[in-house]
């Protein structure tokens, strides 16, 4: 089995996924997982990097002030009921976008690099 239909299978089995993101660290590029698989995303959008930029910019889901409970349970129906996701439309129209985008393991990997060593306080 290719990788990308082991994730695609992982998540294709939910509706919703919640994931804890820490400010500028290496969650923020699971979004792109979730993406890049038809799921949208509902996230903080002064959390989790740069990357969440991208779930707003691209109306991949929502994007809510952090710790905010209000905006996150308002922001789940709306996404959950929207027609636009939850389609074959939303994932290639996601997918066309990230490569576009040149978000692909090769454009990151050294972000993600870098972000492994200062978290283990190596230079390269």
């Amino acid at each position: 089995m290719e990788a990308g239909t082991v994730v695609d299978s992982h998540y294709g089995h939910s509706a919703l996924y919640k994931v804890a993101f820490q400010v500028g660290g290496f969650y923020s590029y699971n979004i792109f997982e979730y993406i890049a698989c038809g799921l949208p995303v509902i996230c903080s959008y002064e959390q989790g990097g740069d990357n969440i930029g991208y779930v707003g910019d691209y109306n991949f889901g929502a994007t809510v002030p952090p710790e905010d409970a209000d905006a996150l349970v308002n922001a789940i129906l709306p996404v959950l009921t929207d027609g636009l996701y939850f389609t074959e439309d939303f994932v290639k129209r996601a997918r066309w976008i990230l490569r576009e985008l040149d978000v692909t393991w090769d454009a990151l990997v050294d972000q993600v690099e870098v972000l492994c060593q200062s978290a283990t306080g190596l230079a390269h």
